[in-house]
């Protein structure tokens, strides 16, 4: 079987196409490797953010007037200056809170790619395809590939032994957040296309 590599590419791509009109985060990197971990095929959606910022437009809005509190409340002047930066000092406490737990910090495409191979090399088919990790979440999925092609009996040709592979792995990471129902939907469409152009 031969690969088209544009063909791979573009099935990719589609994989990572989103709707903004959709509320759930869609993948933001999709790979194809081989059963090994060798580097197929890969792609990223820059219009996909990595994480999610938690701050609310309220609160962009007291960043730039200094006329709105964190909760979006307009600020009394006559409020106890004190009582006001507590106030402050446990709402930024539980943003970086939020922040610490919700967010994955963000790579440059180098460094996330090598990670996400990493990781992907040492995953066996029997084991569970979900993982979440500081990368958000990763799903794992096998991509069979079509058998052999058997010549036919009467044609002399050397004997020659060679284990090819029975599948690749698609591997989806999107953010923490993204539902385990959206990657699992995302990589059928990528298989459903896979078919297609490799011939199942």
């Amino acid at each position: 079987m031969l690969l088209n590599p544009k063909h791979i590419h573009q099935d990719l791509l589609s994989t990572l196409s989103f709707d903004k009109r959709q509320k759930d985060d869609t993948p933001h990197t999709a790979l194809l490797i081989g059963p090994q971990g060798q580097l197929v095929c890969w792609t990223t959606n820059k219009n996909q953010p990595f994480s999610h910022d938690p701050q609310s437009e309220g609160e962009q809005q007291h960043e730039r007037n200094g006329d709105i509190t964190h909760s979006g409340a307009v600020a009394n002047g006559e409020e106890n200056d004190q009582n006001e930066d507590r106030v402050h000092e446990e709402e930024k406490q539980d943003v970086d809170e939020v922040e610490e737990e919700e967010e994955e910090p963000y790579l440059e495409d180098p460094e996330r790619l090598r990670l996400i191979l990493g990781l992907a090399s040492q995953w066996e088919e029997d084991a569970s395809p979900r993982v979440e990790c500081e990368l958000g979440r990763v799903l794992l999925h096998p991509i069979p590939l079509p058998p052999p092609e058997i010549p036919a009996s009467g044609v002399p040709l050397p004997t020659v032994r060679t284990t090819l592979p029975s599948s690749f792995v698609l591997v989806l990471n999107g953010s923490s957040r993204t539902p385990w129902t959206t990657l699992n939907a995302k990589a059928d469409e990528f298989r459903e296309r896979w078919k297609v152009h490799a011939g199942i």
